[in-house]
């Protein structure tokens, strides 16, 4: 469409003296009135426009009427009678945009000024174009004083008589009016007074990024017996009954578990029979060497004899004596399940269970690795248990390891160890919840941004 530019002539419209307006006087002002009263009826700005080019017929003998909204020098058909749907890319439709944009670039020429009423002549016929628009009279009507750009444009193939400008000046004042009406309230621009506040509450929320704050971290925790007394297997063997249930307090040289000992005794009592074989030996060498000078050197080894199954026998009393476990303190017993051990084979210093004092307790940490800078020695902890999250208990961090260690979930932490105030009731061990560590001091900035910074240096390495 670019390579169309149809040449324009302006024509004013013909003074007549014996001009009549088209119809009966009477009938037009009814018409007028009628339409009118359908424009400021309308909606919306969707049946304004409709009306506008479709209803503006019946006053007046018009080939094509449209609507256009005009940016600049770009102009815009929001309707065209007869047409429910404008396609923009249609030829017809860029080619009389172009006449107008031409039109309100042309500066020097007062008729090109579409905030007044005027008509002008379009011409399309060139030699290398057969498009010849059969409408080349046309009057642009704007929609009243307010509306800057947007007006109606009739055309037809008659010149327009002097006596129908007024009646083309009301139809574009009368739908301005409704245009106006319809449109939707503009967002009141803020005044000076709410912008000093704007600003000013940006400059305290820029500020607060600079108050230091704690920086804390939320991490599993769980209640555990400090120093307990760990119950290992002594020997190899296989747990034949545990005497004693999970949780039971115990008196010191209380039996707790015994292990299979068929095997222990057997060996125990073959060596209570060597011993005795030995020590026949040697009361018989005793006897012999009084009487006989060379028994005397038999007596020795006799002797050497009796000593080694002493020895075996002690050996194996004491690996039979191991095969039950006996309470070295008195405490709490702590393990998972007797039916976990039971039957179940063990090997020498795997733990079994452990016996604690109920009234010394620790806090077990589990501290995320990007949560490491808060566990400092001393810092201020917070426990929530699971059974009791209304009531949070005071501690202070005692320690943390260096090493991170796979958890029960299969993410690394940092086990760290707290000490509850003194004034705290003791929890039940094997207690649950979340500690809240208070490490050191940071702006307010980097503790909510620390997070999303560190993820963007992790992935893209700055």
């Amino acid at each position: 469409m670019g390579k169309i530019a149809p040449a324009i002539t302006e024509s004013k419209a013909e003074t007549k003296s014996n001009a009549q307006p088209a119809g009966n006087a009477d009938s037009l002002l009814h018409r007028l009135v009628a339409f009118e009263g359908e424009v400021l009826k309308a909606e919306n700005r969707s049946a304004l426009k409709h009306l506008a080019v479709n209803k503006a017929r019946i006053l007046l003998p018009l080939g094509h009427a449209f609507l256009y909204t005009r940016q600049g020098t770009h102009f815009k058909a929001k309707a065209i009678s007869n047409q429910a749907v404008i396609n923009q890319q249609a030829p017809f439709v860029q080619w009389l945009g172009l006449i107008l944009k031409s039109r309100a670039k042309a500066k020097h020429d007062k008729a090109a000024d579409y905030t007044a009423p005027h008509g002008f002549m379009l011409k399309s016929r060139r030699a290398d174009d057969d498009f010849d628009y059969p409408y080349p009279h046309a009057f642009w009507v704007p929609l009243g004083t307010n509306i800057h750009g947007a007006g109606l444009l009739f055309t037809r193939e008659t010149k327009w008589e002097e006596a129908e400008i007024p009646v083309l000046t009301r139809i574009g004042q009368i739908v301005g009016l409704s245009w106006t009406a319809l449109e939707k309230p503009k967002t009141k621009r803020r005044t000076s007074r709410k912008k000093t506040i704007l600003l000013t509450g940006a400059a305290l929320a820029f500020l607060a990024l600079f108050i230091p704050v704690p920086i804390t971290t939320l991490a599993p925790a769980e209640i555990i017996a400090a120093e307990p007394f760990i119950i290992t297997a002594p020997i190899d063997g296989v747990i034949d009954t545990l005497h004693v249930k999970p949780g039971v307090l115990v008196k010191k040289g209380a039996l707790l578990a015994t292990l299979n000992d068929t095997t222990y005794r057997n060996e125990y009592q073959l060596a209570t029979e060597e011993k005795a074989v030995a020590a026949a030996r040697h009361r018989q060498a005793s006897l012999t060497a009084f009487v006989d000078a060379e028994t005397k050197r038999e007596l020795a080894i006799a002797k050497a004899e009796l000593t080694l199954a002493e020895a075996r026998e002690a050996y194996a009393a004491q690996r039979l004596s191991k095969t039950r476990l006996i309470a070295e303190r008195s405490g709490l017993v702590i393990y998972t399940d007797e039916k976990d051990w039971a039957g179940r084979p063990v090997i020498i210093g795997e733990k079994i269970m452990q016996i604690a004092d109920p009234a010394r307790v620790l806090l077990r940490i589990e501290s995320p690795i990007a949560d490491s800078d808060a566990l400092r020695s001393g810092a201020r902890v917070r426990m929530f248990l699971d059974a009791a999250p209304l009531a949070p208990m005071e501690a202070t961090l005692n320690r943390a390891n260096y090493y991170a260690q796979p958890q029960a979930g299969g993410a690394l932490a940092y086990e760290a160890y707290a000490g509850l105030a003194q004034n705290e009731d003791v929890p039940r061990i094997g207690g649950r919840g979340i500690a809240k560590i208070y490490g050191g001091s940071a702006p307010l900035g980097y503790w909510l941004f620390r997070k999303p910074i560190a993820s963007l240096r992790q992935k893209f390495g700055f």
